[in-house]
């Protein structure tokens, strides 16, 4: 008996390359129409989770710079620094410094103080708001024909519960 040639197991040789071949092959049209018209959805998708995870990534990063500006500012208020704009400046100097600057101008600092309007609790809030233009909601405003989906605004809080004692409790 003859030898038969071994088959090679090279690329392109499976069976989804084969439904490639074939959906290439085919002149019916019907094939680029679906593709086409299932591009948009897709591609709105895609720009959907790229500007979800950069903006979960940015809250996470905000957070993280608020707290560090909560522990910062407390520490001073407990110290005897009650003038809010010297306060209001530490915490923006806390954040900047541990926040991108890509976003600097984008984000605010506030702080509110114990006995301010609105809070009667021995608190002190250290609050960071950011406000992120999305890479593809320009393009799903412009669909959409509104502006909603151009900006996401992310707002962080540190609250931290001040004692008569040295004891910081970040919540």
């Amino acid at each position: 008996p003859a030898k038969q040639p071994q088959k090679r197991a090279c690329m392109g040789s499976g069976p989804e390359f084969e439904m490639l071949k074939k959906f290439i092959r085919n002149e019916e049209g019907n094939y680029a129409i679906i593709f086409t018209l299932m591009m948009l959805p897709i591609m709105g998708a895609v720009g959907m989770s790229v500007d979800f995870s950069n903006v979960s990534r940015l809250k996470y990063d905000l957070g993280e710079s608020v707290d560090s500006a909560g522990v910062a500012v407390s520490k001073a208020f407990q110290g005897g620094e009650t003038d809010r704009q010297k306060l209001e400046e530490l915490a923006k100097k806390f954040v900047y410094s541990n926040f991108s600057e890509v976003y600097k101008d984008s984000t605010a600092v506030s702080v509110v103080l114990p006995g301010d309007a609105g809070n009667t609790t021995k608190e002190l809030i250290v609050r960071g708001t950011l406000t992120y233009k999305t890479l593809f909601g320009p393009v799903l405003a412009a669909l959409s024909n509104t502006d909603a989906s151009r900006y996401v605004v992310v707002i962080e809080e540190a609250t931290l519960k001040l004692r008569t004692v040295a004891e910081i409790a970040l919540v």
